[in-house]
Formats: structure tokens, sequence, C-alpha cells
């Protein structure tokens, strides 16, 4: 496991034991330089601390799973002391022997085991009568089970401490993880707010799209009611209906179905899956949808250009198109006219937005992405379109830049990437930068 897989409260206790493992080898080191130079005496000591090496790797590899973690620590405790008192007794209890007191106490865990600081007190204790039993000065044992005492509450002080602000750290987390979902949950709803208020100003157009072809539909089928007694002995009639009334009539109920599809597709609310899909594709259902915004006089062109799939979400890259050609539409005024082209950009797809209207102010642009900013009547519109459309693409990988002037139209940029960077696919927007570095006037 990294280190980047851990908790904060893993990590620390997997650097406690890495620091515990540094401590125990120094002293080792010095135990056996305590003893150099008293021939076989080394060779002794180095044996009785690789005992205790394989012991207490046995202890946490073996014995612990099996007969549990507290009664696993006395055993740890009481093999560590017999070690001791082989040593002390070898070693005629050198200072070396005594600072494993203090050590012992500063990584005693009560966790691992429950009343932990009766083993310590069983070692002090053991060791202590040992060594006033082979006559080491009483000053000695009293002064290092004092400072092994100390040790032991000011570890227990530190690690109640640690442990305090883990919880701590782990309880915001908790609360900046909640506060994220309801983040995204409030995205969520503002994002359908959007697609329905995009509808709303679609809904009187889509109607007369649909009515147009369901017209002369209906009137195609009232005829073919009226005529059949009549097919039956007019081979030109019945000639006419399969040559110019049914299809006409098949093509009509397809632009209608098309239409409805796309509607369908749009105002979706289930959450989306990343999939691969042709950018071209949804440029030209965006237009369906919009084109009811779009007349003789207004103009909505596609010029695209082959590229390749793209990975992504396809409904929310088709609501902001949506939304910029609605825009541009309303834009241009009663006559002019929308281009909208692609283009492969290196390893990137550029998509552009381009209208013939009004164009835009210097304090139009400066809050365009802003949310809840508005140049429209109040009921037009929530001035959440463009800061929507800013999240989705940024969420994309992409980029969107708008130059505009007065009297001189408007450019709508985006900049998609064919893979998504790897936070949408947790379904993680991308920080937001701040909406006025996409903002640039000629």
């Amino acid at each position: 496991m990294s280190h980047a897989a851990l908790s904060p409260s893993e990590q620390a206790r997997r650097n406690f034991e890495v620091r515990a493992l540094i401590g125990a080898a120094s002293l080792c080191v010095l135990q056996v330089a305590t003893s150099y130079g008293h021939g076989y005496e080394v060779a002794e000591v180095v044996a009785i601390l690789v005992a205790k090496v394989v012991f207490n790797a046995w202890l946490d590899q073996w014995l612990i799973t099996r007969i549990g973690g507290t009664a696993g620590e006395r055993v740890r405790i009481a093999g560590n002391t017999v070690g001791l008192l082989l040593m002390g007794t070898l070693q005629s209890w050198p200072l070396a022997i005594w600072l494993w007191l203090p050590f012992n106490a500063m990584i005693t865990d009560e966790n691992r085991g429950r009343r932990a600081y009766l083993n310590l007190a069983f070692l002090v204790v053991v060791v202590d009568a040992a060594a006033l039993m082979a006559g080491v000065p009483l000053a000695l044992p009293l002064g290092f089970s004092a400072l092994t005492g100390i040790c032991y509450l000011l570890a227990q002080a530190r690690q109640g401490f640690i442990e305090g602000m883990l919880r701590e750290r782990e309880e915001q987390n908790a609360q900046l993880q909640q506060a994220h979902l309801e983040m995204e949950a409030l995205h969520q709803r503002a994002v359908m707010q959007e697609k329905l208020s995009s509808l709303g100003l679609l809904s009187a157009g889509i109607a007369h799209e649909i009515n147009n072809p369901m017209s002369y539909v209906t009137s195609n089928l009232k005829d073919l009611m009226a005529d059949l007694p009549r097919l039956g002995t007019s081979p030109e009639l019945i000639e006419e209906y399969r040559r110019d009334i049914l299809p006409a009539t098949l093509d009509g109920l397809r632009r209608v179905n098309s239409i409805v599809a796309d509607l369908r597709r749009f105002a979706r609310g289930d959450p989306e899956s990343l999939v691969e899909y042709d950018l071209n594709e949804e440029i030209r259902a965006a237009a369906r949808i919009a084109q009811s915004r779009f007349t003789h006089d207004r103009e909505l062109r596609l010029e695209l250009a082959q590229l390749p799939h793209l990975l992504g979400r396809p409904r929310q890259i088709a609501q902001v198109l949506v939304n910029l050609m609605i825009n541009a539409a309303e834009a241009i005024g009663e006559t002019g006219a929308v281009t909208v082209t692609t283009a492969l950009d290196g390893e990137r797809i550029r998509v552009t937005v381009r209208d013939t209207g009004v164009g835009m102010d210097a304090a139009t642009l400066k809050n365009l992405f802003q949310p809840f900013f508005t140049t429209k009547q109040v009921g037009a519109g929530m001035g959440l379109g463009l800061a929507v459309a800013h999240g989705i693409i940024r969420a994309h990988g992409g980029t969107i830049s708008v130059e505009s002037e007065p009297g001189r139209g408007t450019c709508f940029t985006l900049s998609l990437a064919q893979f998504p960077p790897p936070n949408l696919f947790l379904g993680q927007a991308s920080p937001d930068e701040h909406p006025a570095a996409h903002v640039t006037s000629p």
C-alpha cells in the first residue's frame, strides 16, 4: 500500500513504527558497543539481541493473530524482560541496559492491549529487583524508574493529543465531504433548472417545428382515408401515394421523431456516464433543438470538420451548445447569422460559435460567466446558462473564451481535450479558474 492510500491515522502509526525501529536499532548498537573488547561477551550480546528481534517478529506475525493483542503484549513484555535480565547479568548492568526502560515507556501503546501500563510496571519492577540483587546502587534503578514513569506519562499525553487531532481532522474531512456532496447536488439542480429554462424559451418554437410536419402528416392521412374506396380501381392514385404522398408523410414523422428524441435526451435528469461520442453529431442535435429560434432572416450555419471521437458526457456538451446558440440567436435580432465551426487544433478540438449580433461592452464581458448575471428581462432567464456552461467545459478539461465588441458581434470559442481529466471519471468537477480569465475583447 502506498503512503497516498493510507488514512492520516494509519500514516501516523506507520511513521511511529519506523521511528521505534530506528530507536531500537540505535540501542542495540549501543549495547554491542558497550561489550566491545570483552571477548566472547560481544558475540553473546549479539546473539541475545538477534533472538529478541526474531522473537518480536514471530510474535507479530504468528502468535498475536492466534492469542489476541492483549495476551500477545504480555508475552512480548515477558520475553523482552528475560532478554534484559540476560544482558544485564552478562554485562554487569551498564547504562545501555537502563536506557531500554524509558524507551519501552515511550513505545507502550494502550491501543495494542488493555492496561498496557501494567506490562511496563512489571518490566520495571523485575529489572530493578534483579539489578538490586546483583548489587547495583539504589540510585540507578530509582532514577531510571522515575524517568521511565515520566516518559510514559509524556508519551501517553502526546499520543492522546495526536489521536484527538486526527479524529478532529477526520471529522472535518467528513464534513467537507458532506458539503461537497451537497454542492454537487445543488450544481446538478442548477444544471437541470437551466435546461428547463432553455426548454421554456424554446417551447413555442419547438411546438411550431413539430406542428408543421404534423399538419401535412394529418392532411395526408385524411386524404388517404378519403381515397381508400378508390384505391382498388385507380392504379394512378396508388402510384401517387407510393411515389409522393406516403414518402412525404414518413419524412414528416421522421422529423417529429427526431425533434422529440433530441428533446427527451436533452432534458433527461439522470446521471450521465462517460461515453465515447461524436462532437459533430452533438452539434447537429443542439442545432435541431435551437432551430426554432432561427428564421429565413436569422440563419444558423454549421461548418463541421472531420473530428475524432471524444470521451465525456455528451448531454452536458449539448447543453452548452444549445445555450450558446440560443444566446447568439437573441443577439442577432431580426436579421443576421450564427456560424458554428469545428476544427482539429493539434491534440485538442476547437468549437467556435460566432454571431453577427450587437456584441458586448467591457462591463458585460467582465461579469459574463458569473452566476445569476443576465442582461435579459426579468423572467427571460436565470442567468445561470454561461456559468453552468463554464463549469461543464472546465470539468471536461477544456476552456471557454469569448471575444466581443459592441456592434461587431461575438465569438465564443470552446477548446476540448479528446480525453477528459481523471477527476471527471470520479464525477468531480475541476476547480474553476476565475471566469474573467477567459474573457477577451478585440
